[in-house]
């Protein structure tokens, strides 16, 4: 399998940070998603393991700058670390969604989590207030 393209700092990385605040992403969760500079590892069902680039984070899922082409309902296992905290983020996901290039090539996915394993969730809602200290909105939402 041909790897995705990886390079956070390459134009294809710039231009799926660019489209994740395009109008397919805007009012389709409940919860603020913040930028992520880190990076993801991806387990599939099948064992197969890759790595790329997170484009932004929420409580409720992910993108992931990646070039695959993986449909949606496509089940798979994620870990990433955040700041602060030895132990990694896992968390079960679903693709909800591709996200395509004006000529149709894939150019992310927007993975929905959907199980935590151990203190996952409240580790990542730490870190997503962090990030927003002060912004009343998002303490809304949690």
């Amino acid at each position: 399998m041909q790897g995705p393209i990886c390079s956070s700092n390459s134009p294809y990385h710039a231009n799926i940070l660019s489209k994740s605040s395009e109008s397919c992403w805007k009012k389709t969760r409940e919860t603020d998603r913040v930028n992520f500079d880190g990076d993801v590892t991806v387990i599939m069902d099948d064992g197969s393991t890759w790595h790329c680039p997170i484009g932004d984070i929420s409580l409720s899922g992910i993108l992931l700058a990646t070039n695959l082409n993986i449909r949606s309902g496509t089940i798979m296992d994620l870990s990433f670390s955040i700041g602060g905290y030895k132990k990694p983020i896992r968390v079960r996901g679903e693709v909800v969604r591709r996200i395509a290039r004006e000529n149709g090539e894939p150019e992310g996915l927007g993975v929905r989590f959907s199980e935590f394993q151990g203190d996952s969730l409240k580790r990542l809602e730490k870190s997503v207030t962090k990030t927003h200290e002060g912004d009343p909105q998002l303490l809304y939402y949690l």
